[in-house]
C-alpha cells in the first residue's frame, strides 16, 4: 500500500524535515437507516495522513461517558492518501442506543501527520495491516485486556503506546530516601530526550516470537513453559534478540529476532534504552513512586508492598511468570513493567548511570561495547524492591537465563525534534494537525 510505504520510509530513515500539515477541508454525515452512518470527508494536501474519528454529544466527548468510536470501517484509523474519502461508523453499537433524538451529536474527522501519529499503534502479524487509535478504549475487541477479544494483542498483533518524551526534562534514578535504593547504581540526575517513541504495551509473548522466528519456543528445554495463556517470552538472551556482539547504534543482525521482525514489518523496531524504559515505566511519576502514582512502601525491602502487588507478578506470587496483562497497568497503560520477566535494554552496563546519558540531551544508549547488559523491571523471581523503576539489573548478553527470567518489550523511535532551550516539565498533550467537525442535526438511530 503506497500510504503505508511512505510512513515506513519516514520511520526507517529517521526523517525529521517538516511535512506540509494535512488538512481536513470538508466532511458530511449521512445515516444509513440500520444504525450506521456514512462519513465522507476531503483530505487536502499532497502528503498522506493518519485519519481518526471522534464524536460528542452536547459538546461533551462520548469518551467521558465510557463510550467511544470503535466500530468504524473504511478510510479511518490508518494512513490515508489525500482526496475524497469515506468511512462507515456503526454508531448505534458504540452509543448503546436503540433509537432516539441525537440532535446534539457531532462527529470530528482528525488528520495526523504521519511523523506525529496518534497514541496507539497496532501491527497485525497475519495481515500486516497497520492501524492507529486515539485511546485504548477505541481498540477493536473492546480494549487491550478487558474486551472479549483482548488476547489478539498478545498473540497475532503488536500493540504499542506512544510515549511523549522529546524535550521533557525529568529526573532519572532514585533519591536518597527511596526504600531499597542502590546508591552505587541509581544516581539521581536530570535527563532530556530528543525523540518520542512507541513502547510495547505488553512484554513480547511466546506466540509473537514463534510467529516471527518460526521456532516452537515451547519445545525448548530451558523454557520450562507450557502452551496455554499468552505468556512473555523468556529464557532468551540479548544475542538472540539483537545479535551476537551487536550493540547500539548498529542495527540488529538479520538473523536475530529483531532483524527478522524489521524485515517482516518494515519498521525499525528495537529494544528500548534504559532511559526510555525508565521514563515509560514511571509514567510521569518520579523517585519514591510506582508508575500508578502510589508510593513505594518503606516495607518494600522486607517483601511487603500492597501497591506493587496490584501491578507486578513478583517473588511472592505463584511461580513462574504469568500471562501478560494479568496485573494492573501503570498510568500510561503499560503492563508488566514491574515483575513477570526482566526486560533487556540497549544499554551496556556502567555503574555510574550518569555516564550513560551524555549530558542533558540523551541518545538511545551508550556506545561502549562489552557483554554485560542492563535489564530492567525485576521478574517473578526477584524481591519486590528489585522491581522499582530505578532499579538497574545486569545480565550477560549470551546468557539465556535458563530459569526463564529475561524477556523484553519492543520500542519504535519516532522522528527527532529540535532541542529546546527551555525543555518541558511534563509530556505535552497529543493533538492532531487538523480536524473538521460537523453537526448531525436530528438523527434517529
Amino acid at each position: 500500500m503506497k500510504s503505508q510505504t511512505v510512513f515506513l520510509l519516514c520511520m526507517a530513515a529517521g526523517v525529521t524535515a517538516a511535512l506540509a500539515d494535512p488538512s481536513v477541508t470538508a466532511a458530511s454525515f449521512q445515516p444509513n437507516g440500520d444504525g450506521s452512518v456514512t462519513v465522507t470527508y476531503t483530505l487536502a494536501g499532497e502528503e498522506p495522513a493518519v485519519v481518526t474519528l471522534d464524536a460528542s454529544l452536547g459538546g461533551v466527548p462520548i469518551g467521558q461517558s465510557g463510550r467511544c468510536v470503535r466500530r468504524v470501517t473504511g478510510d479511518v484509523n490508518r494512513i490515508v492518501e489525500a482526496g475524497d474519502r469515506t468511512m462507515v461508523w456503526y454508531a448505534r453499537d458504540d452509543l448503546g442506543a436503540d433509537g432516539g433524538d441525537f440532535a446534539s451529536l457531532q462527529v470530528t474527522v482528525n488528520a495526523w501527520k504521519t511523523n506525529d501519529p496518534p497514541l496507539y499503534m497496532s501491527f497485525d502479524l497475519e495481515s500486516k495491516d497497520v492501524r492507529y487509535y486515539t485511546s485504548s478504549n477505541a481498540l477493536p475487541g473492546g480494549g487491550a485486556v478487558t474486551g472479549p477479544n483482548a488476547d489478539i494483542y498478545a498473540e497475532n498483533r503488536l500493540l504499542l503506546r506512544r510515549v511523549n518524551a522529546a524535550n521533557v526534562r525529568w529526573q532519572m534514578g532514585s533519591a536518597s530516601g527511596e526504600p531499597g535504593r542502590d546508591s552505587n547504581r541509581e544516581a539521581l540526575h536530570y535527563v532530556t530526550m530528543t525523540n518520542d517513541y512507541y513502547m510495547g504495551v505488553f512484554e513480547l509473548t511466546k506466540y509473537q516470537w514463534m510467529f516471527i522466528d518460526g521456532t516452537n519456543i515451547f519445545s525448548r528445554p530451558e523454557s520450562g513453559w507450557i502452551a496455554c495463556d499468552p505468556q512473555p517470552i523468556s529464557a532468551i538472551s540479548y544475542d538472540e534478540v539483537r545479535g551476537q556482539y551487536c550493540y547500539w547504534p548498529d542495527a540488529p543482525l538479520a538473523g536475530s529476532f529483531l532483524g527478522k521482525l524489521r524485515a517482516f514489518t518494515g519498521f525499525d523496531f528495537d529494544l528500548p534504552s534504559e532511559t526510555q524504559w525508565e521514563f515509560a515505566a514511571r509514567a510521569g511519576h518520579y523517585s519514591g513512586y510506582w508508575g500508578d502514582g502510589s508510593p513505594i512502601a518503606a516495607t518494600v525491602t522486607s517483601g511487603q508492598d500492597a501497591n506493587l502487588d496490584r501491578m507486578a507478578w513478583w517473588r511472592n506470587m505463584v511461580k513462574p511468570a504469568t500471562y501478560v496483562g494479568s496485573r494492573a497497568p501503570n498510568d500510561w497503560g503499560l503492563y508488566d513493567v514491574y515483575g513477570n520477566v526482566s526486560e533487556w535494554t540497549l544499554d551496556v552496563y556502567r555503574a555510574n548511570i550518569t555516564a550513560n546519558t551524555y549530558g542533558q540531551v540523551v541518545e538511545p544508549s551508550n556506545r561502549n561495547a562489552n557483554n554485560n547488559m542492563i535489564v530492567r523491571g525485576g521478574c517473578y523471581y526477584t524481591a519486590n524492591a528489585a522491581c522499582r523503576p530505578a532499579q538497574r539489573g545486569t545480565n550477560y548478553a549470551d546468557d539465556k537465563n535458563t530459569n526463564g527470567k529475561c524477556g523484553f518489550r519492543i520500542c519504535l523511535m519516532l522522528p527527532g525534534q529540535a532541542v529546546l532551550a527551555a525543555p518541558y516539565d511534563a509530556p505535552r498533550p497529543l493533538t492532531s494537525a487538523s480536524s473538521f467537525t460537523v453537526g448531525v442535526g436530528a438523527l434517529d438511530l
